[in-house]
Order: C-alpha cells, then structure tokens, then sequence
C-alpha cells in the first residue's frame, strides 16, 4: 500500500497537519507527514498511521498537491461553481493554536480577488455567479444567490 501512495499525484511533504485533538501531539501542527516521520524515526505513512491512532482518528490536514495551473483549469470550467465546508477559526484563544484549512478564511475573497481579478480567469459577474446562485441552485434553493430590486 505505501508504495502507491508514494507514487500518488502528491508528495508526503504537501500534506500538511492543520488541527490536532490532544495536547500531546499539538506541536505536529503545521508540520509535514514527512516531518513527522522523521521526528518520530517512522517511515511517513507509519507515522501518518500513528498519529490517527493516538488522536483516535480526530487529525486534520491540508493538502497542497494541486498546481496553480489544474486550480486554474478546473475554476475555469463553466460548471464548477464555489463553495466551503471549511469551519471558522477564531483568531484567539485554543482554536488560534490550530492551523485552519484555507477554506475556511477566504475561499470567496480568493476566487473574486485573485482568480478573477488579478488572474483573469473569468469576469467579475462569472465569479459572484459560481460563489452564489450557482450552488444555491445546485442544492434547490430558488429564493437564495440573487438580488433582487
């Protein structure tokens, strides 16, 4: 099994521990699977294994495998549309001791600022669409993702 996973799209360095449950394994956070493999003497996915193990499960990760040129790509594609199932993370307190996903600080700033202004990607009116009716329509909500006047 690990010899595929090694050979997958990815790297163990781009995966990357955002938020872990106990205290104990807290100073993984924003650390590599690859990192931690070291630190523990393990190879990556062991050491993967282990920490879901001693966290019993609770371990997010971000993913960085996607290049800016696929992200691009794939935006851009008349169907794809924007949404989150990021949670939110308070700037205090324990929940600022985790790493959040990106997801859940901007995906919608990003898609209107970077891939649609500064990139071009699609027009202003384009990005609003895919971040508001698009999905309110995907999931049969008619009175959601408009204005109306």
């Amino acid at each position: 099994m690990s010899e595929n996973i090694s050979q997958g799209p990815g790297s163990r360095d781009l995966v990357v521990i955002s938020a872990i449950h106990h205290d104990t394994n807290r100073h993984m956070v924003g650390k590599s699977i690859a990192e931690i493999g070291e630190i523990w003497k393990h190879e990556p996915v062991d050491a993967a294994i282990r920490l879901l193990e001693e966290e019993d499960g609770a371990v997010s990760m971000i993913g960085h495998d996607m290049s800016p040129a696929n992200v691009e790509m794939v935006l851009s594609h008349p169907l794809v549309m924007i949404g989150s199932d990021g949670l939110s993370m308070a700037p205090e307190g324990p929940a600022a001791e985790q790493l959040p996903h990106p997801r859940g600080h901007g995906p919608y700033p990003r898609v209107l600022g970077h891939y649609s202004r500064d990139r071009g990607i699609f027009d202003l009116a384009t990005a609003i669409k895919k971040c508001t009716s698009m999905p309110a329509d995907q999931v049969g909500l008619a009175d959601r993702g408009r204005m109306a006047g």
